[in-house]
């Protein structure tokens, strides 16, 4: 299994790349060590981590055919880990 990127590793791909979604997975790894470290989100408030998840789940497409979108379920254990 391969190592997790680093926040800023995540960043930089997502704007040389200029694929929001990169950074919005890159928002979500900010988020998640905050959790883990601090017990609570500090950069990112609930509702703004709601919205990067609905941002996710927006770009589905429902024929299901996009390979690169991750399920509520991957992004909640993700979340977790």
């Amino acid at each position: 299994m391969a190592r997790r990127q680093k926040v800023d590793t995540r960043f930089r791909l997502g704007i040389d790349k200029k694929d929001p979604y990169e950074i919005v997975w890159a928002l979500l790894e900010l988020s998640r060590k905050e959790l883990h470290t601090e017990g609570k989100f500090v950069t990112l408030s609930p509702t703004d981590i709601k919205n990067l998840l609905q941002a996710l789940m927006d770009r589905h497409e429902p024929s299901g055919k996009s390979e690169d979108v991750a399920s509520l379920i991957e992004i909640q254990q993700y979340m977790k880990k």
